[in-house]
């Protein structure tokens, strides 16, 4: 029998980890679960399939930072007024975001734009209690100034900026690893390498990288809202000593 009469291959934002939309028989209404080496997953979109790839648990200090960011922005929308709640349910309407496989549009539910804010704002004050209780009433535009990268010493990304980050402002170093130089980066696979604010006396920043090609760039964040600029995909490292430009597309943030 013929369940599924079609499917759009595209990379997803797990790098290289493939995943199909299906394009189901009409009695059917949505695949979800385990079947050998493919996992199924409802969405608001249609059914999507992807290879199984096994759990891990990094504790890197990256990861355990993150994780920290997210915990304390879901604990704190449990304790926002309904006022509070329903000014974010309001701002989240007016947001339009791009899901990676169908590039269809969509409208994040409140809970998620508080969080996604949150996090991002706990990850760049990493001491705060609270985050903003209430969402954005403006939008960020990033930063005024220019940033450029190349090869560091001993296996080093090195990002130099033109002048100091704003007051307000951090700079989010992006880092990809790709299979050559003539790989094309994959859209939602860049991994923020650390944050580093710019500062007079300080215009260089450095990320430590093993052997290999590595696309590259930065994107500016907002210190009291959390909100992020678009980012700027700058070139793709060769090895630990050299770089060449590469290809990449810049994607709308959210």
């Amino acid at each position: 029998m013929d369940l599924l009469k079609g499917a759009w291959l595209v990379w997803a934002s797990q790098g290289e980890l493939r995943v199909a939309r299906l394009r189901l028989a009409p009695f059917l209404k949505g695949i979800s679960g385990r079947m050998a080496s493919v996992v199924y997953k409802v969405t608001k979109f249609g059914t999507d399939m992807a290879e199984f790839e096994a759990p891990s648990n990094p504790r890197t200090g990256g990861q355990i930072a993150v994780r920290g960011a997210f915990t304390k922005a879901t604990k704190q929308w449990k304790n926002l007024t309904r006022v509070q709640a329903d000014a974010w349910r309001a701002y989240a309407q007016r947001q339009f975001l791009e899901e990676p496989i169908g590039q269809n549009t969509y409208r994040p539910r409140g809970f998620n734009a508080f969080v996604a804010l949150a996090a991002k704002y706990f990850a760049v004050n990493p001491t705060e209690a609270a985050a903003p209780a209430n969402p954005p009433t403006a939008p960020f535009d990033g930063d005024v100034i220019g940033i450029t990268v190349a090869a560091g010493l001993g296996g080093t990304v090195v990002w130099t900026a033109t002048a100091p980050n704003s007051a307000s402002v951090t700079t989010a170093l992006l880092v990809q690893r790709v299979p050559n130089g003539n790989a094309d980066p994959v859209d939602g696979a860049y991994k923020i390498a650390r944050f580093n604010q710019f500062q007079t006396g300080q215009l260089q920043a450095s990320v430590q990288v093993g052997p290999g090609f590595y696309a590259v760039g930065y994107q500016f964040t907002s210190r009291t809202t959390g909100q992020v600029s678009e980012p700027v995909y700058q070139a793709t490292i060769v090895g630990p000593v050299s770089f060449g430009e590469a290809g990449g597309r810049t994607k709308k943030a959210a």
